[in-house]
C-alpha cells in the first residue's frame, strides 16, 4: 500500500479466499460482486488508473509477444532443428515461451542455433527492444521504442505533435527517447 501511495498510484487489495471450503456461499458471492466492481470501475476508469507510460508499456509488450510468436511460428513451424517435429500446442507454448523470455532474461527452449536468419533478426530485435521500463531485463525498453515508432509515425503523417491514446507526448520525453 504505501509503495503505491508513493509512486501515485491506486492500491488493489489482492482478492484472495483463505480457507474456501469454510466460506459461506454470501460470503462468496459478496467477494464475486466486489471483483466485478472492481473490474467495472477499472474498465470504466482505465484512464485515471492508468498512465500513458503504463499504457505504452503494456500495449508494446503484447504486440512484441504476440508479433514475436507469430513471427516464429511463421519461420519455424517446419524446421526439424527447432518447431517442426513438435505437436501444434507444444510449437504455440514454446513460440511464447521464445519471444517473452528473449526480451527478459534470454532462457530457451529450442536450440538457438538451429533457428532460420530470419528467426535469428526477430530474436535480435527483440533482444534490442528488451523489457519494461522497471524490468531487470537490458535493451532499449519497450517504452522508449514506442515513443520513438510515435514520433517517426507523426513525422510521416506530417503531425506537429506526437500523440498516443488521446493524449500528447511532450517533445523533452521524444528527446529522452532519442538519446
Amino acid at each position: 500500500e504505501q509503495t503505491a501511495r508513493f509512486c501515485g498510484m491506486r492500491w488493489q487489495a489482492p482478492m484472495v479466499v483463505h480457507g474456501a471450503h469454510t466460506v459461506s456461499d454470501q460470503a462468496l458471492q459478496a467477494m464475486a460482486q466486489a471483483l466485478r466492481t472492481r473490474l467495472h470501475d477499472l474498465r470504466q476508469h482505465s484512464r485515471k488508473y492508468f498512465s500513458l507510460h503504463t499504457r505504452l508499456t503494456l500495449f508494446g509488450s503484447a504486440v512484441l509477444t504476440l508479433a514475436g510468436a507469430a513471427g516464429m511460428l511463421l519461420f519455424e513451424w517446419h524446421n526439424p532443428g527447432t518447431l517442426g517435429a513438435m505437436p501444434v500446442w507444444a510449437k504455440l507454448t514454446n513460440a511464447l515461451f521464445h519471444v517473452v523470455n528473449t526480451r527478459s532474461c534470454g532462457l530457451n527452449t529450442v536450440d538457438n542455433g538451429a533457428f532460420t536468419e530470419e528467426t535469428m533478426m526477430m530474436t535480435y530485435a527483440l533482444m534490442l527492444t528488451g523489457a519494461g521500463s522497471a524490468g531487470t531485463g537490458g535493451g532499449v525498453k519497450v517504452t522508449t521504442v514506442m515513443i520513438l515508432i510515435l514520433a517517426v509515425w507523426s513525422e510521416l503523417r506530417g503531425d506537429p505533435d506526437t500523440h498516443a491514446f488521446g493524449r500528447r507526448v511532450s517533445p523533452g520525453v521524444q528527446r529522452e527517447a532519442l538519446a
